[in-house]
């Protein structure tokens, strides 16, 4: 990656410049709820950097504030807002639609795999048995398939659920619908399906309404009612784009939703990766991965890590501390962190996270005196001692008292980690005038753009 798609990850107050990010490894940020990882990294990335960008919007709050500056330096930016937040001044954002079954071809050598990686972003695991959670993402992934033999790139996710509920009602139409598909020309159609054709089998009925449940969001009409302008229903761009030429896409839900609607982020992911990774070359893209617990454990994801790089694909993720990767991805936490370029931690407030710190940096040679006296103090008659002992360079106790304008970052290939400022974008002078109001911190006079909220 040349200079000129370097990554801002902080201010340096005193110098007025951004440290920046050169390489072209992934990066990570830890940080607790409200400690301004939106204010002082996302906003002022997206205020910037020139790459392509894929970020993850809970509320819509990083487009209002950035997409005018995004096409104010000649990207084009597209707004997945099923629920269309911020659609009236002073922001106008729009709702863009995107099908992730539009790009899947019945006579790609690849299309079994794309229809497989669709589904385990749409079922995930959810017990210690996994048996059902897959029986369900292979009727998931066989459906997809044959909705793509059948109607090509008309095919929706709304058609998928529909044929689910169809065949967890049983009766003569599930009947069918189950032949019909058990007649594909396609063997990896018309085999899998075979097993389904017992629906009163316990195993079988179990998984079905595993389906069922998991992928009970796609009835909501936002998302695929063609007459509504769903925002899985059509498509207003293709994602390659990003490789073409400077492409932002905000992928937005509300607050409120982000937990029920996590599969909607998680099939844009998906789809970003698959596509994204598919040949090298091409303008280099950052993905955002703000709220990234609520995706869950994503094979897409941790399966990039330890290749996307290589495709000029960068994933910055941005996490509270590091249980909350722990427990997202066990064991393979550690990798994630090992194809990181840039780890940045904010102050923490958990003690696994500030015990971490003072391992990984390290130590340091400190020396402490002392002075022994022979025949009691008032003689004078005394020895000094220095002795040298090893001590944290990041000691637990000032870890979890770090300031809150400073953050510490480690960098892949040094030991010794960096300390780096921070500051909220709107006190920040080189960035007056390029963002918009934030719609959650609308000052009185709401009526006027580009004004930074109350400090």
């Amino acid at each position: 990656m040349t200079s000129q798609f370097a990554i801002p990850y902080g201010y340096n107050a005193e110098r007025e410049t951004f440290p920046c990010y050169t390489d072209n490894r992934h990066l990570c940020t830890f940080g607790p709820t409200r400690s301004g990882k939106g204010a002082s990294i996302i906003v002022q990335t997206l205020l910037q950097v020139p790459h392509s960008v894929v970020v993850i919007d809970p509320k819509g709050q990083n487009a209002a504030i950035t997409a005018r500056q995004r096409r104010a330096t000649g990207q084009d930016v597209y707004v997945l807002n099923p629920f269309g937040l911020h659609g009236g001044l002073p922001w106008n954002l729009p709702k863009h639609r995107y099908n992730p079954l539009s790009r899947l071809d019945i006579h790609s050598p690849n299309v079994v795999a794309d229809a497989a990686a669709l589904s385990q972003a749409l079922i995930l695991t959810q017990g210690r048995d996994p048996y059902f959670d897959d029986t369900a993402r292979d009727l998931v992934g066989t459906l997809i398939l044959y909705l793509i033999s059948t109607l090509g790139k008309r095919a929706t996710l709304g058609h998928m659920r529909k044929m689910v509920t169809d065949i967890a009602a049983r009766g003569p139409k599930a009947a069918g619908l189950l032949t019909a598909i058990g007649a594909s020309a396609y063997p990896f159609i018309s085999q899998p399906i075979g097993r389904f054709k017992d629906a009163d089998a316990r195993d079988i009925s179990s998984a079905i309404n595993t389906a069922i449940t998991q992928t009970a969001f796609l009835d909501d009409p936002a998302l695929t009612d063609p007459a509504r302008g769903g925002t899985l229903t059509g498509n207003d761009l293709d994602l390659l784009q990003l490789r073409e030429k400077p492409t932002t896409v905000y992928l937005i839900l509300p607050g409120r939703y982000m937990d029920a609607y996590a599969r909607f982020l998680r099939l844009m992911i998906t789809s970003a990766i698959d596509q994204l990774t598919t040949d090298p070359g091409g303008y280099p893209v950052l993905m955002l991965l703000d709220e990234f617990a609520r995706l869950e454990q994503l094979p897409a994801v941790s399966n990039a890590f330890g290749f996307a790089a290589g495709y000029n694909l960068q994933l910055w993720p941005f996490l509270q501390d590091l249980p909350q990767l722990q427990l997202l991805y066990g064991k393979r936490w550690t990798s994630i962190l090992a194809n990181s370029g840039l780890i940045q931690f904010f102050t923490p407030s958990d003690v696994d996270t500030a015990e971490y710190l003072q391992r990984r940096g390290g130590f340091t040679t400190g020396e402490s005196r002392s002075r022994t006296y022979s025949g009691g103090m008032l003689k004078g008659e005394h020895s000094d001692t220095r002795t040298e002992s090893r001590v944290p360079l990041l000691p637990f106790e000032r870890m979890m008292s770090l300031p809150p304008d400073e953050s510490v970052t480690f960098f892949a290939g040094k030991h010794d980690p960096l300390l780096a400022g921070r500051m909220p974008y709107w006190r920040i002078p080189r960035l007056a005038g390029l963002f918009d109001v934030d719609p959650f911190h609308m000052p009185v006079s709401a009526g006027a753009r580009r004004k930074a909220p109350a400090a």
